[in-house]
């Protein structure tokens, strides 16, 4: 006959999540600004309010400081985030008088991802381009797998419990 059961849910191994830090932390999160898309610029020096496109995409290293340590409550290693903060750069396009109106970048939400939880790689740090915030991780809950198993039973041996016995331990 077949039996069902409940495989748990597994710990992150160090080497995992490690994995996963390095795909955060190098996933562009802002490319630079181009032409008339909006992006990451910075004002020009010596014309006040003008924006120019940034020297760089905007990486997840530049907005979370990325952590992977031993989880002492859940089991196992959390992968943890916290956020930095960008001064210099904002989220707007190109063009006289537009650093001004650009969208302060700031970094949200500190979630770990932790035992029973799972990440999703391409919705975290995603950018609310109507305020230049940040998302941190977008997590789920980690349903636990299962599986089955067939026995066979080889020897079996018929016993007659006498249930009118006068005590429990005779019978």
């Amino acid at each position: 006959f077949e039996i069902s059961y409940n495989k748990g849910i597994e710990e992150y191994t160090k080497t995992e999540l490690e994995n996963y830090k390095k795909l955060l932390d190098n996933k562009v999160v802002i490319p630079k600004a181009s032409g008339v898309n909006a992006g990451a610029v910075k004002e020009k020096s010596g014309s006040a309010n003008e924006a120019e496109a940034a020297d760089n995409d905007i990486k997840g290293s530049d907005l979370y400081n990325t952590t992977v340590e031993a989880d002492t409550t859940n089991g196992g290693y959390k992968l943890s985030i916290t956020a930095k903060t960008i001064s210099n750069v904002k989220y707007g396009t190109i063009g006289a008088g537009n650093y001004a109106t650009a969208k302060a970048i700031t970094a949200t939400g500190t979630d770990a991802l932790v035992k029973g939880k799972t990440v999703d790689i391409s919705a975290s740090y995603a950018l609310e381009a109507s305020t230049g915030n940040v998302s941190g991780l977008s997590l789920t809950d980690t349903n636990p797998g299962s599986d089955s198993v067939n026995v066979r039973i080889i020897n079996a041996k018929e016993i007659t419990i006498d249930l009118d016995a006068s005590s429990y331990d005779s019978a």
